[in-house]
């Protein structure tokens, strides 16, 4: 699933993983890593910003548009690649345990 958010350098992690949690329903042991998933990339402390996280943000550049409005330009957002894993809270439930062929 690929999709994109932009957050501010003060985001907590307990911010995104409710927003990833409203994306995909209820879920359940949720981890979070940034730029690889793997045990050392894991964010396990959920009062933890980004900044603290080692994310650093910059001030995007700022262009004027055709109307002479001042307007930012997207491209100079800095991107990172979030990687998270979850189990859905009832993945054990008979329902979630139907298959069909």
């Amino acid at each position: 699933m690929n999709f994109a958010m932009k957050f501010r350098e003060e985001t907590h992690i307990f911010t995104i993983k409710k927003l990833l949690a409203e994306r995909h329903g209820r879920v359940g042991d949720m981890q979070i890593c940034f730029n690889a998933f793997g045990g050392a990339n894991e964010v396990k402390d959920e009062m933890l910003t980004l900044k603290e996280c080692g994310l650093k943000g910059r001030q995007p550049e700022m262009v004027q548009n055709d109307n002479g409005n001042w307007i930012v330009d997207e491209s100079t957002i800095p991107l990172v690649q979030v990687f998270y894993d979850f189990k859905p809270l009832d993945y054990s439930d008979p329902i979630m345990l139907f298959y069909k062929t």
